[in-house]
């Protein structure tokens, strides 16, 4: 750098000048220095290389957004909470200690929500200030060429941040000459309203960026759909038919299930049956005394409990048991309740980072129509292998008020046209009958 002095006007009248030594540098009183650097292409140089690393600075900005947008549109998943570093947040939705980890994950969302608040709004003031960088940058090419630029876009790049500026008349009127200059050109005239309204689009975004930067930052609480089982087409139902297999009831074995006696049933069902039935004696009188709802009922299926749809009129249905079976098995898994719950097709990282989860199995159900009656058994002996029990005191859903006769064949060589079953109502207190048939 070189210093040069500039003489200025005294204040006093006296124009005589001071003596000044060789040594001595100082500026004489009342003068003022301007320096130039000694060497201006190298500061030119410096500049420009500033210029560009500001840029490329600039540029940098669009990685954090490419990555929130690829974690947006893949539908990421981070976990039961929103910081869950290494993607391991064990919600324990089956043990005693879920409650503790919920209000945990709830108050760890709610900090770190916070946190990227701040976040969000560093990413709304870079890209502001990538966007004065670039309108300062063309406004300056705009002024060293041709006619220069008017005098309504120097400041642009300093009021475009405020949504009010694409209001401003001067944005739409500068490119326009006025009467008294000289004529300008059309092309120019042109890029002064392209360049106008990319300033009008820039204001738009930076005023948008703010809500847009949030939404890619914040994670948000949603239900994401899991990889189903193999789909399976249903062909008919089998309730026709006496079941068979040993495996299908605890202690029932194949004579007992063809000769169609459930009653080995009762070890499993037994119970279920008899609070089934004290449901359905509490509900009856809830109903007559409060005036309250005929519920159904609830019944039990390995690891499920389900209830008895009684919405359709003389009808309940009642869901397919080996559906419950399939469901409690697939539970049983996920919850992690079964050794080989590290299956492929059951993924501990997918329902352990979850607060919740819900399966669901589309299978069958069976609408059956019952009744409850009291009356007399008449068997009529056919032959030795062939008979018809009746029973009186029977009504039809249709018509409460008139009692009929129900008849059943029993026996074999019915040519399959008899479809009944039996099976016992034990009851266990003291001084209590043997149980009917």
């Amino acid at each position: 750098m070189y210093s040069v002095y500039e003489p200025v006007p005294a204040k006093r009248p006296d124009t005589s000048y001071q003596p000044v030594s060789n040594n001595d540098l100082s500026p004489p009183l009342g003068e003022k220095v301007i320096s130039y650097p000694a060497n201006p292409r190298q500061h030119r140089r410096s500049r420009i290389f500033l210029h560009w690393l500001w840029h490329c600075l600039s540029l940098l900005w669009i990685g954090p957004i490419l990555v929130l947008l690829y974690l947006n549109f893949s539908k990421h998943v981070i976990g039961a909470s929103a910081w869950c570093p290494r993607g391991n947040c064990d919600a324990e939705a089956t043990t005693d200690n879920a409650i503790k980890r919920a209000y945990q994950f709830d108050r760890q969302d709610h900090d770190v929500n916070g946190a990227l608040q701040f976040v969000a709004k560093a990413l709304e003031v870079w890209f502001v200030f990538i966007a004065t960088s670039l309108i300062y940058d063309i406004a300056i090419l705009f002024a060293k060429k041709g006619r220069g630029l008017p005098v309504g876009y120097l400041l642009s790049h300093l009021e475009f941040a405020d949504i009010r500026y694409i209001f401003n008349p001067l944005l739409w009127t500068s490119p326009m000459p006025h009467r008294n200059s000289i004529p300008e050109k059309r092309t120019r005239i042109i890029k002064l309203y392209l360049f106008a309204i990319f300033t009008a689009l820039l204001t738009i975004l930076a005023n948008l960026m703010g809500p847009a930067t949030a939404v890619l930052v914040l994670p948000t609480l949603q239900w994401v759909q899991t990889p189903h089982m193999m789909n399976q087409t249903f062909n008919d139902t089998a309730v026709m038919y006496q079941p068979s297999g040993e495996h299908l009831f605890s202690g029932c074995s194949n004579v007992q299930l063809l000769a169609r006696n459930y009653s080995c049933t009762q070890e499993v069902y037994g119970p279920s049956l008899d609070d089934w039935a004290a449901q359905s004696v509490s509900t009856s009188r809830q109903a007559k005394t409060l005036n309250g709802d005929f519920v159904v009922g609830s019944s039990q299926e390995a690891a499920l409990t389900f209830l008895f749809n009684g919405t359709a009129q003389d009808l309940i249905w009642i869901p397919n048991r080996q559906v419950l079976r399939s469901m409690s098995h697939e539970y049983r898994k996920t919850s992690g309740l079964l050794a080989d719950a590290k299956e492929p097709e059951y993924p501990d990282k997918v329902y352990n980072n979850s607060l919740e989860t819900f399966l669901q199995r589309q299978g069958p159900s069976l609408g059956v129509q019952f009744g409850c009656y009291a009356g007399n058994i008449t068997d009529f002996t056919l032959d030795d292998n062939r008979w018809v029990r009746c029973y009186t005191g029977w009504t039809s859903p249709s018509d409460y008020h008139t009692n009929y006769t129900k008849c059943l064949r029993l026996g074999v060589d019915f040519n399959d046209t008899k479809y009944n079953s039996q099976f016992y109502l034990e009851n266990n207190a003291k001084n209590a009958p043997d149980p009917e048939t």
